[in-house]
């Protein structure tokens, strides 16, 4: 009976159908088209630090591959079994993703040609962004 108030698909409040049962206890859908932009701004950002002198980046890192090891786990043991089938076989989006993914990527590329520039090697404006173009090039 507390069950029948908390169901929205649920017309009569009194009555519980056998459809509206079954929809009350199917499981979620898994987002995982939209997990993909956690997977490319959360790394970028912390590659962004790459071009900071500082002792005091290897946290970010740290905090990096927590998160890494958390969402691995999450959706491992969790997300996974507490969810339904459902088919994602979409080229576009795992195109697209995989574009994305050459962005962080990249950056790590331009914080590399960046430091070297920073030690004389060449000029950095010129070869910061050709760097950053070339990387993601040979990505995709």
């Amino acid at each position: 009976r507390l069950l029948i108030h908390g169901i929205l698909s649920n017309p009569k409040p009194g009555t519980l159908s056998a459809r509206a049962a079954e929809l009350a206890l199917q499981p979620r859908e898994l987002g995982l088209a939209w997990d993909y932009a956690n997977y490319v701004v959360n790394p970028a950002a912390c590659f962004l630090a790459l071009f900071l002198f500082s002792d005091r980046l290897w946290p970010t890192f740290l905090v990096m591959l927590m998160w890494a090891l958390f969402v691995y786990c999450f959706h491992r043991f969790v997300a996974l079994r507490m969810s339904k089938k459902q088919m994602y076989a979409s080229l576009r989006l795992e195109q697209m993703a995989q574009f994305l993914w050459g962005i962080p990527q990249s950056i790590i590329a331009m914080a590399w040609c960046f430091w070297g520039s920073r030690l004389g090697y060449w000029k950095w404006y010129p070869a910061l962004p050709l760097t950053g173009i070339v990387s993601l090039t040979f990505y995709c």
